[in-house]
Order: structure tokens, then C-alpha cells, then sequence
């Protein structure tokens, strides 16, 4: 087993791959195109492109001079290749600095993201009845026996106890009765009952897959990072079944006979893993757990650990008065939003036409300091910044991200002069590799500083901390974001 790091938009050559890969030119830009289909990296320049297009079009069963190739990981999550387990990691960090934990929560913010989005991140049967990586699918399969057991088939036992229907005629035949005043007394019954068939094919190649998973987590410690036990049900290998054709004939066979929906999806993910060689660490694909969007992970996290109020209605806000004005009880704080109208004329005179769109705030939260309201309008930006005295600004928020902030705070300037809200605090979020808040910068712009509006303010957020209060279902205030 070995493991890398690497960091999300540094660049690299397929030189770089020949040498930690141990591979050939050829073989290193065949990987470069794998992750390139499943949208882990991508070309700074079309010299890129142009270069995976000729590769894309060689015939691999003749020689050739391959193309050099430069790329950037455009992802944040897990690559794994022939057992290579690649660490890509959020571009906020450094490589020496992002320990296990961090990582940790990465992957645990990426799972909460996806699944709340209706997007798993493990294997689906209904959508990926071949495969769906090594990764997702083993994970699939842990976490199917965590919550619902082994495959089982039912099958019909005769014997005595205390349990299931009496076979009088058997309980008559093989038992010896008692007899006690006349009475016929029999201690030994016969009874007819369902148990678990323990011998069943299938019964026992789930413990096997199990336990080959397991190991697998293990060895490349994905177990603590998803936070799953080891399983050790099985020491038998594929051989010991009949080898990799015949298990495959047998599931498709039990398919036939099944019509519940865990089993059908269960066995569609045991035949998935049986055909995918029974090993990632023996196939040549690649196997990806994560997202080329990290971005909106960041941005719904922010939402949700500091208490987004867009959509909460108004009478339910921390207000001292709900004068409302033209606003209806049940508005939210998105609906005072205006949105722009059109005008124009026809035969029949002039008319007007709302457009459904308008202005669209990241994260709008009010709180009470001292018996006073505030508002907070918040934009998450999954930037790297630096800022400097002698080489200006690079990497920041372009300057439609900074109107909109400003005219965020002017759509809302009125219903916080009617609500009593002293002031709004405007913020762009940024996600930062430290344990502590830190105040980067603040923004102003003259054609708005003519409005008596507040600076933007900028903020440097521990990701680590926002991430674990996202898991835990924590909250972080507008005072602990140094506002």
C-alpha cells in the first residue's frame, strides 16, 4: 500500500506520474486520461487538451511517442489506483499540514453534502448495476450489514424445543412419553420452524466479500476515516466457491428467484465487486470518493453552522416589531427581495412583466447583541487570497461577487429600517487551513461608498472547526467570526 498527497489545482507532468507511479510514459498518461474522464484533473492550456485528444486517438496495439502532458487535480476526496490511495486535498491547505483528522472531516463534510443534495456517495444498484468504484460500492456493502445483517435464506427445520408448530405424528413416533394417572405426557415435541439456512451460497459469500472489504478499509486506513469496524467473518477464498465465473452464475441465479428490494440490491452489489476481479488492488481502473465541487460543499457548511434565515418566515425572526409594511407575515427574508420588472407595449397599450429571478444572498442571519438586532449577509467564497502591501491583491472575489454584497445590503437597508436593525454586517467567508478566525480584509468600492454603505468585511475561517459543527449539528456566531 502507498499513499500521497496531493493538493487540489497544483500542477503536474506525466513525467511526474511515470516517477511515482512506476510506470512507463505511456502507461502515465493512460492514468492522466482516466482521471480526466472521471473529471479529477483537468489541462491549464489547450496544448492539454490537444495532447489528450492525440492520445485518445492512438492505437494502443502499435508503439508510439507519447505526448507530454501537463495537468492540475481539479478534486478534493479520495483517488485510488492499483493500490495507490491519493489524498486531494482542499487547495487552502499544504501538504504538511493537513493532518489525518482534517482529512477526516473532508470526507465526512463531502458525504454529508452529497447525500443531503440526493446525491450518494455510495454505490446506487438502480444506477450502477456494473460498478460504481471500489470505494463507494465497499462501502455500500459495510454499511448494508451494519444496518440490516448477512444475506439470509430462510429454510425449514425439524427439530424439538420450545419454538414453531408441534408435529404430533413425529413427536408421537420417535418420543417417549410419560405417563403420570393415566395421563399421556410427552416432554420431548417435535416442532416445524424457519431458521436461517447457514450453509447457503450466498450467506456465505457475503461473510467472505465482507471480510475482503474490510481488510481493504483497513490497509488503507479508510476504516477510521469512515468510521466503520473491522468485519472477520470469513478465512475462505473465491476458489473455495467455485472461482470467480461460477459465484457470478450463482448470484444471477438467486436474482431470478428474489423479489425483495435490499436482497435484488444487495446481490447486484455483491456481483458488482465479484466482477470488478474481487480486488481493486488487482484492476487497473481508477476509483474516485469525492467532489470536483468543493466549493459548494463550502458554501452550504457555512449556511448551515451559522444559521442561515433566508427562508425562515418573518414573523418568526428575533425582531422587537413586525411592522411589515408591504411584506406579508409569512415572507421570508429572500421574498423582500425585488425583483426587476419590465415594461414594454403592444397593441393593447403599455404593460409590465416580472422577472422570477433576482438577487440571490449565500447566507442572511439576524442576532441580538445587547437588546439590539443586527443583520449579517454573508457570501461563502472557496477563494485563496493573498493580499500584500507591494504585490496588491490576487486570487479574491471579482467585482460582480462584491457588488452583489453591496446591493444586497441595499435591498435590505429599508426592512431594517422598519424592523428596528441598528446595522448589517456584510462578510465574505474564506476557508483557511488555521484553528483560529482572522480578520484578512475589508472591501469598499466608490460607487457605493457614496451610499453610506458598510465595508465588506473578510474573514479567514478555521475549515476544520466549520466542518466538525456541520457533523455535529453546530452553530458558530456572528461574535465568534470576529463581527
Amino acid at each position: 500500500m502507498s499513499i500521497l498527497m496531493v493538493r487540489e489545482l497544483d500542477r503536474h507532468s506525466s513525467a511526474w506520474v511515470s516517477s511515482v507511479f512506476k510506470v512507463n510514459m505511456v502507461e502515465a498518461n493512460e492514468i492522466i486520461a482516466q482521471l480526466f474522464s472521471l473529471g479529477v484533473v483537468k489541462f491549464p492550456n489547450s496544448e492539454g487538451k490537444r495532447s489528450m485528444a492525440k492520445l485518445l486517438s492512438q492505437d494502443k496495439g502499435n508503439s508510439y511517442d507519447p505526448p507530454a502532458i501537463e495537468f492540475y487535480f481539479d478534486y478534493v476526496g479520495l483517488v485510488l489506483y492499483k493500490g495507490w490511495l491519493l489524498k486531494c486535498i482542499p487547495k487552502y491547505y499544504d501538504t504538511a499540514s493537513c493532518s489525518i483528522d482534517d482529512f477526516r472531516l473532508i470526507v465526512g463534510v463531502i458525504e454529508q453534502w452529497k447525500y443531503r443534495n440526493g446525491s450518494s456517495t455510495e454505490f446506487d444498484p438502480e444506477f450502477d448495476s456494473e460498478f460504481s468504484g471500489a470505494v463507494s460500492l465497499m462501502l455500500y456493502l459495510i454499511r448494508d450489514y451494519y444496518e440490516f445483517g448477512l444475506y439470509s435464506n430462510r429454510r425449514e427445520a425439524v427439530e424439538v424445543g420450545d419454538f414453531g408448530d408441534v408435529l404430533w405424528n413425529k413427536t408421537i413416533d420417535e418420543s417417549i412419553p410419560l405417563i403420570s394417572n393415566s395421563s399421556v405426557i410427552y416432554i420431548d415435541l417435535y416442532r416445524r420452524r424457519l431458521v436461517d439456512d447457514e450453509d447457503d451460497f450466498i450467506h456465505r459469500l457475503h461473510k467472505l466479500v465482507l471480510t475482503a472489504c474490510s481488510k481493504q478499509f483497513q490497509l488503507y486506513g479508510l476504516s477510521d476515516m469512515f468510521d466503520v469496524l473491522a468485519i472477520d467473518l470469513s478465512d475462505s477464498t473465491i476458489d473455495d466457491f467455485g472461482g470467480v465465473d461460477f459465484v457470478l452464475s450463482q448470484i444471477r441465479r438467486e436474482m431470478n428467484v428474489q423479489f425483495e428490494t435490499r436482497k435484488l440490491n444487495l446481490l447486484d452489489a455483491l456481483y458488482a465487486f465479484i466482477s470488478s476481479e474481487y480486488s481493486f488492488t488487482a484492476s487497473s481502473y481508477v476509483s474516485v470518493f469525492g467532489t470536483s465541487s468543493f466549493n459548494l460543499v463550502w458554501e452550504e457548511v457555512c449556511k448551515r453552522v451559522i444559521g442561515d434565515m433566508l427562508d425562515v418566515p418573518l414573523t418568526d425572526l428575533p425582531l422587537d416589531s413586525h411592522v411589515f409594511c408591504s411584506c406579508r407575515p409569512i415572507d421570508t427574508l429572500r421574498d423582500i427581495i425585488g425583483r426587476p420588472t419590465w415594461h414594454g407595449s403592444d397593441d393593447c397599450g403599455d404593460f409590465s412583466a416580472r422577472a422570477k429571478g433576482t438577487l440571490k444572498p449565500d447566507v442572511v442571519s439576524l442576532d441580538r447583541v445587547g437588546g439590539r438586532a443586527r443583520m449579517a449577509i454573508f457570501d461563502a467564497k472557496y477563494y485563496v487570497v493573498e493580499l500584500s502591501r507591494l504585490e496588491g491583491v490576487e486570487g479574491q472575489p471579482g467585482v460582480s461577487d462584491v457588488s452583489k454584497q453591496f446591493l444586497y445590503q441595499m435591498a435590505y437597508s429599508e426592512f431594517c429600517t422598519d424592523h428596528g436593525i441598528d446595522s448589517i454586517v456584510n462578510c465574505f467567508l474564506l476557508p483557511s487551513q488555521f484553528d483560529r478566525v482572522s480578520v484578512l480584509a475589508s472591501v469598499t468600492m466608490p460607487m457605493f461608498d457614496l451610499l453610506d454603505l458598510a465595508p465588506i468585511d473578510v474573514r479567514l475561517v478555521p475549515a476544520s472547526k466549520v466542518f466538525s459543527l456541520s457533523l455535529d449539528g453546530g452553530r458558530i456566531g456572528l461574535s465568534d467570526l470576529m463581527l
